[in-house]
């Protein structure tokens, strides 16, 4: 997990786990009264070291994700990208829709 000024970065072996996650995680909080918006992509990342206790993440599937959730996120809705709604197995990914994040096109499903 990676959080700095009001976001946050999950990193999971599979986007399955990931939605689970997300849907659980928002169903939580959504039951005190708070709603996030969240993106999902999936991909390849780079897990460091930073000092003794400290890590972080980046690559572009975390840099996709952090800006569906921010520039076409839906407060109460998960975005995923069209590959990682593959991944989680949701059964209608071509109702995926065209969405410009961070000046990139991609296809993403909201749940």
């Amino acid at each position: 997990m990676k959080s700095t000024t009001g976001t946050s970065i999950y990193h999971f072996d599979g986007a399955r786990h990931a939605l689970a996650s997300a849907r659980k995680l928002r169903d939580t909080v959504a039951a005190q009264g708070v709603q996030l918006r969240m993106g999902i992509d999936v991909g390849r990342v780079l897990l460091f070291e930073l000092g003794p206790g400290l890590r972080d993440v980046a690559g572009s599937p975390v840099n996709v994700a952090s800006k569906l959730a921010q520039d076409a996120g839906v407060f109460g809705v998960i975005h995923l990208t069209a590959a990682a709604a593959r991944q989680a197995g949701l059964p209608d990914v071509t109702a995926a829709r065209a969405v410009r994040v961070g000046g990139v096109t991609v296809e993403a499903v909201a749940v």
